[in-house]
C-alpha cells in the first residue's frame, strides 16, 4: 500500500467542511429559535444566564373568579423540562390543555395518617389546590376544586446591562378552560 498517494479533494477538507457547517446550524437555531445555549444551541453557553435552570414554568388555576398558583403535577414533568429547553407558545398551549383534562382537588382532600382535616389557608388567603393523580383515592364532590381555567406561564432569566442585574420576565403564556 502506497502511502505517499493524495487523498481526493472532497476528503481533505471534508472534516473543516462539517465543523463550519455545524457551526453555522447552531448559530442559526440559537439565534432563530428560543434553544439554549446550553442544549446545543449555539457556542455562547458560558456566557449567557440562559440555560435549563433559567426558566421555569409558573402554574394557575382560575377557580371563583380568583387566580390560585398550583404546582405541576409530577406527571407533567418531562414536558416542563423540554418547555424549559425549547419553549414554544405551542407547547404552552399544549401543556395548558393536558392539565385543564386534570381533576384539582382542595385542601380538605389531603389527610394525615389519623384523618384529620389539611389546615385551611387563614382567611382571605388563597385555597390551596392541587392536580388530583390517578392512583389516589376518589376524591368526594365536597373535595373537588370548582376550577374553571388554567394559566401556565415560562419565566426566563436575563441580564439587563443597563442595570447589571439578572433579571426575571415572563417571556410567555397560555391559558385553557377546563373541559367538563
Amino acid at each position: 500500500m502506497n502511502e505517499n498517494l493524495p487523498l481526493p479533494v472532497a476528503l481533505r477538507f471534508a472534516a473543516p467542511i462539517l465543523l463550519v457547517l455545524v457551526a453555522v446550524i447552531q448559530n442559526v437555531v440559537a439565534h432563530t429559535t428560543t434553544l439554549t445555549p446550553w442544549k446545543g444551541g449555539g457556542f455562547g453557553m458560558f456566557s449567557t444566564v440562559d440555560d435549563p435552570d433559567a426558566r421555569w414554568v409558573r402554574c394557575y388555576v382560575v377557580t371563583n373568579g380568583r387566580e390560585v398558583a398550583v404546582e405541576a403535577p409530577p406527571s407533567v414533568a418531562r414536558d416542563l423540562g423540554v418547555i424549559s429547553a425549547l419553549p414554544t407558545h405551542r407547547r404552552l398551549e399544549t401543556l395548558a390543555g393536558d392539565l385543564s383534562r386534570y381533576r384539582w382537588v382542595n385542601a380538605d382532600f389531603d389527610r394525615d395518617p389519623k384523618g384529620a382535616p389539611a389546615a385551611c389557608p387563614p382567611a382571605g388567603e388563597p385555597p390551596v389546590i392541587r392536580a388530583w393523580e390517578t392512583g389516589e383515592r376518589e376524591p368526594k364532590a365536597s373535595e373537588i376544586a370548582p376550577v374553571d381555567a388554567i394559566r401556565v406561564e415560562l419565566w426566563r432569566l436575563r441580564f439587563d446591562l443597563p442595570s447589571r442585574r439578572v433579571a426575571a420576565w415572563r417571556a410567555d403564556a397560555a391559558s385553557s378552560e377546563i373541559v367538563r
